[in-house]
């Protein structure tokens, strides 16, 4: 029995022949052929930057990710999701202008799927990955304008408040849940 090692340089076949001389007591073996088959390696796609935690709705305007193919090398076409085209966006929808780095526009709160994909040569596999940005909702505040003048009791007596709220525009709802006074 005999051996020897091969060293892989490529994805495909390696042909193979094997052969053995003969002596005086033995005439040569015929030549064999053989095969065999080098499969394609699998490649990842790893996004090798986050975005900036926490992302906020109003306040970050856009974010950047960068990915690449790895073990592979191959460029990498980054795009948002159908699915998250009204949480973000880019600035162009041509996957082949958004290789290995995109910068992503933020439209509203809620989570911003990326996708990632990388075609395929000789040796690797085309590849795809996804990446999830969360983007937080806004921050808002209420600002209470005191009455004027303080209240005093007196039966069936009424004051008057008012807030500001924040910037959603949505209204200043009251409520109470005191004895002293009912709305």
């Amino acid at each position: 029995s005999s051996g020897s090692t091969f060293t892989i340089t490529g994805a495909g076949t390696c042909w193979l022949r094997l052969f053995q001389v003969g002596n005086a007591n033995w005439n040569a073996a015929p030549t064999v052929d053989e095969s065999i088959t080098i499969s394609q390696s699998a490649s990842a796609i790893v996004f090798s930057n986050q975005a900036p935690s926490p992302l906020t709705w109003g306040t970050n305007g856009t974010f950047t990710l960068k990915a690449s193919g790895m073990p592979s090398g191959m460029t990498v076409y980054l795009l948002v999701d159908p699915a998250s085209s009204g949480v973000c966006s880019m600035a162009t929808d041509d996957p082949k202008a958004n290789s290995d780095t995109g910068t992503f526009t933020i439209l509203t709160a809620g989570r911003c799927q990326v996708d990632a994909t990388q075609g395929s040569n000789g040796n690797y596999l085309a590849g795809s990955s996804s990446d999830y940005v969360g983007i937080a909702p806004a921050s808002q505040s209420i600002t209470f304008g005191s009455p004027t003048p303080t209240p005093t009791y007196s039966a069936g007596g009424t004051f008057q408040v008012s807030a500001t709220g924040g910037a959603s525009g949505n209204p200043v709802t009251f409520s109470t849940g005191s004895t002293a006074c009912a709305l």
